[in-house]
C-alpha cells in the first residue's frame, strides 16, 4: 500500500454506497479472497482511488463494489486499512511471509 493515508470523510475518500449495494456479511459473496497478497503499484495492481482507508472490512468492500473503477481491493487486518486497486495482476502481486507484517494484507477482487 502507498503512504499518505486518508480517513473515512477526508478528501478522496468514497463516498456512501449506492442504493442497492450489498451490505454486512452479504458483500463477501462478491468477491474472491486472496489470503496473503498484497497487489500495489510496481506489484500486480494500479491505485483506484481510495488509499490506507480505516474501516471496517464489510465497509470496504461495499464501496469498493459501488465503485466502477475499483476491481478490487487490499485489506490490512491488523490496522483495519482498505486500499482500492484495478489492472490486478495476481501472478505480480506480492505473497506476504508468514510472521512478517506483509502476512497481515489479503486482496479481494470483484466476481464477473
Amino acid at each position: 500500500p502507498a503512504p499518505g493515508a486518508r480517513a473515512p470523510g477526508a478528501p478522496g475518500a468514497p463516498s456512501a454506497p449506492a442504493p442497492g449495494a450489498p451490505s454486512g456479511q452479504a458483500v463477501w459473496r462478491h468477491y474472491n479472497i486472496h489470503r496473503g497478497l498484497n497487489c500495489y503499484p510496481g506489484h500486480g495492481a494500479d491505485t483506484a482511488g481510495a488509499e490506507g482507508l480505516e474501516v471496517h472490512g464489510a465497509r470496504c468492500a461495499a464501496w469498493c463494489w459501488s465503485d466502477s473503477q475499483c476491481q478490487g481491493f487490499v485489506y490490512m487486518r491488523s490496522q483495519q486499512k482498505c486500499w482500492f486497486r484495478r489492472n490486478i495482476y495476481l501472478a505480480q502481486c506480492e505473497v506476504g511471509q508468514q510472521g512478517q507484517e506483509s502476512s497481515q494484507f489479503d486482496m479481494y477482487t470483484k466476481k464477473l
